[in-house]
This record gives C-alpha cells, structure tokens and sequence, in this order.
C-alpha cells in the first residue's frame, strides 16, 4: 500500500504528539534533530507504525524535510524514541544529504524567481496603459481626486 504525502503528515503529527522530543511535525521548523539509526523499524516493533506508515514516514520525514536534512552535521548525536544519544552523525552522513540541501535550495530559488517574474508587468500590460485608453489611466473622478 502507498502512503501518500498528507497521510505521511498526519502519522509525523501523530508521532510528535507521542514523541515530543523526537519528532517535529512543523515542516519549516528548524528545530529537527538527527534521529537514530533504525528508528523507523523501532516504531513497528513497538506497535506504533506499520511496515508501510514506516516507510512514509522515513520517505517524508527524513529524505524529505530541509531542516531534517540541515540538522545531519558530523559529530552531532543521534536521539532514540526515549530522547537519549544513540550514535553521532558521520561525515558519510553529512556529506549523503549535501546534494539534497542543494536540490531544495535550488527549487526554492526557482520559485522565488518565478514569483517574482509573475509580479513584475509585462511588456503588454506596460504598452496598455501606454496607450492612452481611458480604461487604463482609470476614471475620470479619480484622475480629477475625487476619489
């Protein structure tokens, strides 16, 4: 069975709800720590998940999530589902999301340009109110500050 994206969202919330100082369910909070290696697996052995909301979970949460992705420093520790150290980031670790920080980073930019292209006016719209009509240069009443 597929999981899709907002049920994946529904299980992270569930997830912080239950593990507060593990799971974050805020996509654009930057308070996200690496989580422990197996952590998803330890979710379905405890009965939390199942194999496939584990999957999701792990396909969202953590191949999926900027801040998730930003918090993978070398030397940093791993927490379980008891909020405990359980191992250390590697530079192995670090250096694996590098190109995923730089995909998002890159996909944001394009958005940000994108939105601003959107904003700017077009030649046609700039050569409309060049034209003269009395559509574009708006009413007569407000020309003349009545409104």
């Amino acid at each position: 069975m597929i999981i899709g994206r907002d049920e994946a969202d529904r299980l992270i919330a569930m997830l912080a709800d239950r593990f507060p100082g593990v799971f974050v369910a805020d996509i654009r909070s930057p308070h996200h720590r690496p989580l422990a290696h197996g952590i998803a697996w330890e979710l379905v052995e405890r009965g939390v998940l199942s194999v496939d909301e584990a999957s999701a979970v792990y396909r969202h949460y953590i191949k999926g999530r900027f801040w998730y992705a930003k918090s993978l420093v070398a030397g940093r520790p791993r927490i379980n589902l008891n909020v405990q150290p359980d191992g250390f980031v590697t530079a192995a670790d670090e250096a694996a999301v590098r190109p995923l920080i730089k995909a998002i980073e890159l996909r944001a930019a394009k958005r940000a340009e994108q939105a601003r292209a959107a904003s700017k006016p077009t030649a046609s719209r700039a050569a409309y109110r060049a034209s003269g009509s009395i559509w574009a240069q708006g009413s007569r009443n407000e020309a003349a500050g009545y409104i």
